[in-house]
């Protein structure tokens, strides 16, 4: 019976991860890391012999020790928190956080649309667009002249937490192939989703020479393809299934495909 736990270097805190289903020289364990168990253990442990909760594990009962790497780890935490050191957020949640914003303005003005509020449609685009591309963009500003350069976003724009993103990848020191292949593969959903955001954002620019409802509509419609395939991906090579192996991930492959870089391998007791 082999057992998974986490682990702080002591042995103080514990968390058991469950038990290994062991068949052909091959274990598996499939399950949810709790909240923050990247910033609060230390390392993943395997034990022979059951256990519980609160047990106090003998040290000879350990036959495998992998050690986290934390340079990685707090890199990924960082990726994915809300505020980071400074008051900044984690490049990956402000992807989400900001995405969902844009997709709330896009919503409004699809209503607009059907009121037929031309004036609101472009009003709704331009905060769709500032929101993507961020104050550094070349697209962002007073979109619909009407003196002022509205965005309800926080500046820094998806299209800027996605470089972050790309940036910090290529930074990482990583030790083995199966991470530098995972970083070659969200490093390609990177780039192609700031194709994507200077796509959705050249539709939309079109919407403020649009004289009628009916000329914006198809550029709106356009743009709400885009903005889905920035949180679903898209399906790039037409195989029926939207795979990070080929890069066509959006933001909700890429915070589940992420967490693979922490490997961690795991040495004989």
């Amino acid at each position: 019976l082999y057992q998974a736990w986490l682990s702080n270097i002591d042995a103080s805190q514990l968390y058991p991860l469950g038990q290994l289903n062991y068949q052909r020289g091959q274990a598996e364990l499939r399950g949810k890391l709790p909240e923050h168990s990247l910033t609060t253990f230390d390392q993943i442990i395997i034990t022979l012999g059951a256990g519980t909760e609160n047990a106090n594990l003998p040290s000879d009962s350990i036959i495998l020790r992998g050690q986290f790497n934390t340079s990685i780890s707090d890199t990924v935490s960082n990726l994915l928190s809300p505020e980071v050191d400074g008051g900044t957020k984690g490049a990956l949640f402000g992807i989400t956080d900001q995405l969902a914003l844009a997709i709330q303005h896009h919503g409004f003005a699809i209503e607009a649309l059907t009121a037929s509020d031309l004036a609101k449609v472009k009003v709704h685009t331009e905060h769709q667009i500032n929101i993507l591309d961020g104050r550094s963009g070349s697209f962002f500003g007073d979109l619909n002249g009407d003196g002022q350069a509205q965005n309800p976003g926080d500046n820094v724009g998806i299209r800027t937490y996605w470089m972050q993103v790309a940036d910090t990848l290529t930074n990482l020191e990583l030790a083995s192939g199966n991470q530098q292949f995972t970083r070659d593969q969200l490093r390609a959903i990177a780039q192609n989703n700031l194709t994507t955001i200077k796509l959705a954002s050249e539709q939309a620019s079109k919407i403020f020479a649009s004289d009628t409802i009916e000329e914006a509509q198809p550029f709106l419609d356009t743009v709400h393809e885009h903005l889905l395939a920035l949180v679903k991906g898209r399906d790039l090579d037409n195989s029926n299934t939207i795979d990070p192996l080929t890069g066509e991930g959006g933001i909700q492959i890429t915070e589940a495909f992420i967490i693979q870089l922490n490997e961690v391998p795991l040495i004989k007791e």
